[in-house]
């Protein structure tokens, strides 16, 4: 039953969340994981981080650590208890599969973008881009580029985990741009054709970065 896995998950295990602003936005935060009376559990945050405009009135996901193998738990929020802890009630486990379509950290690493015609395409449009990824999820990745690309269809991404020096190569589309500056440009990609070992690979590097990124804040505080 959901009460007796919230059981097992011990502790101040670090923990990521999908909140949703009432402007009906996402937010992807890290946290730690306190016990309560299950399935009830709490969320406790680095200061500042909860958005001012949470919905509280709508479900989150949450993924938890627990011993290096996630549980994705589907929650609803009980109550805000102060400015950096959330009450929540676990409702149902979430395939663990669900972490391709959410679970996602802050990721630098050096990017390419390049155009991958289709079979009937001129290859007269090839182009190629580097770039800097901002962050990562096992089905797509945030980076900025020092230009738009002529194509936002069959753009095919390279780029190395820097945890396990695996290099990824995948076809994407672009999903969104944002002009940062003349310049710049952040660019959204989400992944189209991707070998399943690469996303799980991707998974295991964000769970890794994840908590070698809560260690290090909190040895800051």
């Amino acid at each position: 039953s959901i009460v007796n896995i919230i059981k097992t998950i011990e502790d101040s295990e670090s923990a990521k969340v999908r909140l949703t602003s009432t402007n009906r936005e996402s937010a992807y935060l890290d946290c730690i994981y306190k016990e309560s009376e299950a399935p009830t559990f709490f969320l406790v945050f680095s200061p500042g981080s909860i958005p001012d405009n949470l919905d509280l009135q709508e479900n989150c996901s949450v993924s938890i650590d627990k011993e290096h193998s996630p549980i994705v738990i589907s929650a609803k929020i009980e109550a805000l208890r102060g400015d950096r802890t959330l009450e929540l009630r676990a409702t149902e486990v979430i395939d663990p599969v669900s972490l391709r379509e959410y679970f996602r950290v802050f990721y630098q690493t050096p990017i390419t973008a390049s155009h991958r015609p289709a079979s009937n395409e001129s290859i007269k449009g090839l182009w190629k881009v580097e770039g800097t990824t901002v962050d990562l999820s096992a089905s797509g990745v945030l980076a900025i580029f020092p230009q738009e690309f002529q194509h936002r269809e069959h753009v095919f991404l390279e780029f190395n985990l820097t945890g396990t020096n695996r290099t990824i190569q995948c076809l994407s589309h672009v999903v969104r741009i944002h002009h940062i500056r003349k310049s710049r440009c952040q660019i959204a990609l989400r992944f189209d054709q991707i070998p399943p070992r690469d996303q799980d690979a991707i998974v295991t590097e964000c769970m890794s970065e994840q908590r070698r990124q809560l260690r290090k804040r909190m040895q800051g505080e």
